[in-house]
């Protein structure tokens, strides 16, 4: 198996993975977060569904600064 083979396998696990877990968010649970400090569980759910689009970025960036990338995540 090439390793493009073995990514392209790995990625289709994890977007079963990943809608299986998304499908079983609670709608009306999504201001929940377990701390203060932490994500709400619908910053986290967009976070986890939108995880796949970085291996592109991943791949074509010579350089990520998140400080100049505006966020959904703010809390």
């Amino acid at each position: 198996m090439t390793v493009l083979a073995a990514l392209q396998q790995e990625l289709e696990n994890e977007a079963k993975t990943t809608r299986k877990m998304l499908s079983i968010v609670p709608a009306d649970q999504l201001d929940w977060q377990p701390h203060p400090k932490s994500m709400t569980l619908r910053s986290l759910s967009i976070h986890v569904a939108e995880l796949p689009t970085w291996v592109r970025m991943i791949l074509e960036t010579d350089e990520l600064d998140f400080e100049k990338i505006p966020t959904l995540y703010q809390t």
